[in-house]
């Protein structure tokens, strides 16, 4: 991988008391330095929202990520800065007043979570994308997955939103029934896989998540990798080692697509399911 490759993470939880994720201010300072320890340059601010599990609002998410980006120097910058030439990128930043070289580079965004209260916010037309692009990342309960779920994905499609799913190798139904990843392609859904789950390549003895997410991109499902990152131990930021992984049981060529497809969103260009060499077999077999 080359050291002027931009790493583009589009999926994190760095916002301070909003979820699962930093506690407070000073945590969050601290992931966004394992993020840039790990090699991330850029990421989206993807906090949960509409989750049954935390009670917050986007104004809420909204305001976290003021305090947060006014923190390290961000508030008031041009969040596009960097671009995938170095020199451009260099050159722009040193150009933007109070921009923090140390740190990445945010963007506001949220993990929708898929119920009720999404078609809802389709009816009133508040869908939070992935800072200014039409990309929507959506969470879907991991014990349920049916066809009336997926109706939102085309309700948004329609709309001009590209939805994306978020983690579908923690799916338990999808676990059980692989049939599962060619249904919700074909509804539309762009599928990001954690990287934590393709850090090592899959044995006998890897977690069921594990084994999917190798299946998925396998079989040339998966469009992105991203860290699902909460904090810089247990859940810790990372895509270098996941992109070398893969690197190195396929090729290069197939690590740097999924890094282009992360660039691409950030840039809100059209990305497409990552092809990958057809000697490589899924585990799970139908």
């Amino acid at each position: 991988m080359s050291d002027s490759t931009i790493i583009t993470d589009i999926h994190t939880h760095v916002l301070p008391g909003v979820d699962d994720g930093p506690k407070n201010l000073e945590d969050a300072l601290l992931l966004l330095e394992a993020h840039k320890q790990s090699g991330t340059d850029r990421l989206f601010c993807t906090s949960h929202l509409g989750s049954p599990h935390f009670n917050n609002t986007a104004e809420e998410l909204s305001q976290a990520f003021t305090i947060l980006s006014t923190r390290i120097g961000q508030g008031e910058r041009n969040p596009g800065v960097l671009t995938q030439d170095p020199e451009q990128s260099s050159q722009t930043a040193a150009a933007v007043e109070g921009y923090s070289p140390q740190l990445p580079v945010l963007l506001e965004g949220a993990e929708l979570r898929v119920n009720q209260q999404l078609t809802e916010r389709l009816e009133r037309s508040q869908i939070p994308t992935l800072g200014h692009t039409s990309y929507v990342l959506l969470e879907y309960p991991n014990s349920e997955l049916n066809e009336r779920l997926l109706d939102v994905v085309h309700e948004l499609r329609i709309r001009g939103f590209r939805p994306i799913m978020a983690h579908p190798e923690r799916s338990i139904v999808m676990q059980k029934d692989p049939s599962w990843i060619d249904r919700v392609q074909e509804a539309g859904l762009l599928l990001q896989l954690t990287a934590q789950c393709l850090e090592t390549p899959p044995t006998s003895r890897s977690h069921m998540a594990d084994k999917l997410a190798w299946t998925i991109l396998e079989r040339g499902a998966a469009a992105l990798i991203a860290s699902d990152a909460h904090d810089p131990s247990y859940r810790p930021p990372g895509l270098t080692k996941a992109y070398d992984t893969i690197a190195v049981r396929f090729d290069s060529e197939v690590a740097s697509a999924f890094i282009s497809n992360a660039n691409a969103v950030w840039e809100d260009n059209q990305i497409d399911a990552v092809a990958v060499p057809k000697r490589k077999r899924g585990l799970f077999r139908r």
